[in-house]
């Protein structure tokens, strides 16, 4: 019960954090709201953040910047600064980039950040970099050489336009949240027709499976077009009298069972 009294009490505090934490911010972005990077290839959940973009080597063309446009009604009369959460790679050197508003750069360089951990950095944002309108923050890779999906790349999970001062708080609120879909769909989903799937072999692994649960498994895989039904040396054994981990169960020295021979050469 007296959690339940102090509850109310802890829920204002955060409330009052938080707003005080945005006080002040001209744009307050997570990574995703960064068109361009990699997020939408390899996807956006990383270290324990899971609204990450990033920026690859210069040869990956797109991929290799990201950017998002922010309107200001009035520029701030004091000092602005730019906050980054961000996080280097995992090669043996720090990733270059450069970091512009506008076209005025903010940074330029190998990257500031960690490796394996998210950091924080604050770069003052020189006078006249803002203007009343639309602006642009852009992230680049500077590295002339890698290729998508290995080192050189570089992370951001949250950046703000903001006065001295500033928090990037994190609303925990965002991450035990579910979006619901609108209506029921087929699962798994069939390929759309004319689309061309993800990978090159499709398909699953009969675990311990008996014959009958391979060729029940066969339309499934035609109707979503996989191409890969991997057999388990465990099916091989015999698991109509025995169950796994008997010792008598791989009866290796005896012959296949004809029934059991036949299912196979239908599967």
């Amino acid at each position: 019960m007296a959690l339940l009294r102090f509850a109310p009490a802890v829920a204002l505090i955060l409330g009052l954090a938080l707003s005080a934490a945005q006080a002040g911010a001209v744009v307050d972005l997570v990574g995703t709201e960064l068109a361009g990077g990699a997020a939408e290839v390899f996807g956006s959940t990383y270290g324990g953040e899971i609204e990450v973009n990033y920026v690859y080597a210069q040869p990956t063309g797109a991929r290799s910047s990201m950017a998002a446009s922010f309107d200001v009604a009035e520029v701030p009369k004091g000092p602005v600064f730019l906050y980054v959460k961000g996080r280097d790679d995992d090669g043996p050197s720090k990733c270059r980039i450069a970091i512009e508003i506008n076209g005025t750069s903010i940074f330029s360089g190998p990257n500031e950040f960690e490796q394996g951990r998210w950091t924080v950095r604050r770069y003052a944002i020189p006078d006249g970099a803002i203007k009343v309108g639309r602006n642009e923050l852009r992230f680049k890779c500077l590295e002339t050489e890698g290729r998508l999906g290995m080192p050189p790349w570089f992370q951001v999970a949250r950046c703000a336009v903001a006065e001295d001062g500033y928090v990037l708080a994190r609303d925990i609120s965002d991450n035990f949240r579910v979006v619901l879909p609108g209506e029921l769909r087929e699962f798994p989903e069939a390929i759309p027709p004319g689309a061309k799937p993800g990978f090159a072999y499709r398909g699953t692994k009969g675990w311990l499976w008996k014959p009958e649960q391979y060729l029940a498994e066969i339309p499934v895989l035609a109707k979503y077009k996989g191409n890969f039904l991997m057999n388990c040396y465990g099916s091989i054994c015999d698991l109509e009298h025995y169950v796994w981990g008997d010792p008598e169960v791989n009866r290796w020295w005896e012959d296949l069972p004809a029934s059991k021979k036949a299912a196979y050469e239908k599967i």
